[in-house]
């Protein structure tokens, strides 16, 4: 049975020794220019595009963190208004999250 969501989290909290949990709220116009433009160019200006630069966008910032902060928070508003694409994205960032930490884990032999 998998461990509840708050001992998973104080764990991790105490771990890292950081409370900071990180907002994934992307808005589209305030993403990275150029890895906006890399999927406006490959699939024009629609929200299959705006989706996939938001997965980008938030693969780097997990990567970039992930040794660091205990969680990351991703707004569902900020997904829900990509349509289908933005959802997805939504689930792609969740489970990649979820994929980093066992990962992680059994590098360090938890698991």
């Amino acid at each position: 049975m998998t461990r509840a969501f708050s001992l998973r989290l104080t764990e991790a909290v105490l771990t890292k020794r950081c409370h900071l949990i990180v907002g994934l709220d992307p808005r589209p116009a305030l993403l990275p220019r150029d890895i906006a433009a890399k999927w406006r160019d490959e699939l024009g200006n629609t929200l299959e595009a705006a989706a996939k630069a938001t997965l980008e966008f938030n693969k780097g910032i997990i990567d970039a963190l992930a040794d660091i902060i205990p969680a990351v928070k991703p707004q569902l508003a900020c997904y829900e208004q990509l349509g289908v694409p933005g959802m997805e994205t939504l689930a792609a960032t969740i489970f990649g999250c979820d994929d980093r930490v066992r990962e992680r884990a059994r590098a360090a032999s938890y698991c």
